[in-house]
């Protein structure tokens, strides 16, 4: 059926996807995350239409990681990443050894790696946003 969603009845579900394949800024997830949180108002620039938009992305989730060569900060410190599997602290996080910037080598803690079993549902082949209504959501 045609229409917009605002002439569904309520309690009718009812959802569009928006897939935008060729907007290559947004291939960059970084680039697409600005847009959204800026533009897009993180999802409620069509609020007042009772419309939420819901953002998906095929690197969604994958956090920054520290490589070896990386130049990150420590503290009040630059540090270069000297080794970024240095081994595994008693924690059982991994350890990257790092060089600061007055010369010094230690070691630092880095994250625990995020269950990525969390983040599919935000997960797409590729950028789309996926528009509800907000009267849908609250079902």
């Amino acid at each position: 059926p045609s229409g917009s969603l605002k002439d569904l009845a309520e309690g009718e579900p009812a959802t569009t996807l928006v897939v935008c394949p060729h907007v290559k800024a947004w291939q960059s997830f970084e680039t697409f995350q600005e847009f959204y949180q800026g533009q897009l108002m993180n999802g409620y620039f069509f609020a007042e239409k009772d419309i939420y938009m819901v953002s998906f992305h095929p690197h969604y989730g994958k956090g920054r990681t520290i490589e070896t060569g990386d130049v990150i900060e420590v503290g009040d410190q630059q540090a270069i990443v000297r080794d970024s599997a240095a081994g595994f602290s008693e924690s059982g996080n991994p350890v990257a050894m790092v060089q600061l910037s007055d010369g010094q080598e230690t070691y630092i803690e880095l994250p625990q790696p995020v269950d990525e079993t969390e983040e599919l549902v935000s997960k797409a082949p590729r950028v789309a946003l996926h528009l509800l209504r907000n009267c849908d959501l609250e079902e």
